[in-house]
């Protein structure tokens, strides 16, 4: 909507602003940045940079949660079937800790 706002302006100008336009000072210089070729190359990787780093930090995050969640209920199988012995083991070992695991279906 074109309400002659500043909101309106801005947007009328982010949308339709050249390389080379310069009426609006440092908004400009960093429009014709990202409308070039090559700054627009350059912000979009560090978008996407930054946006994979993050999926990955919150990746590890939740598989570090599941895998906490995952030993926590098998140290409560084993520890209420009295097998410390398994435990002590599966806390060191990690085939036999997916061994265990399988054993107990725990996924």
């Amino acid at each position: 909507v074109d309400d002659d706002s500043d909101i309106a302006k801005l947007m009328q100008y982010l949308k339709t602003a050249n390389a080379g336009d310069t009426s609006q000072g440092a908004l400009s210089a960093y429009v014709n940045k990202l409308k070039s070729p090559k700054g627009g190359k350059i912000i979009m990787g560090e978008f996407e940079k930054h946006f994979i780093n993050e999926g990955v930090k919150k990746g590890i995050q939740q598989g570090n949660q599941q895998g906490m969640r995952r030993f926590a209920e098998l140290t409560k199988k084993l520890l209420s079937l009295g097998r410390t012995e398994d435990l002590n083991r599966a806390a060191e070992d990690d085939s036999y800790r997916d061994k265990l695991f399988k054993e107990f279906a725990i996924q």
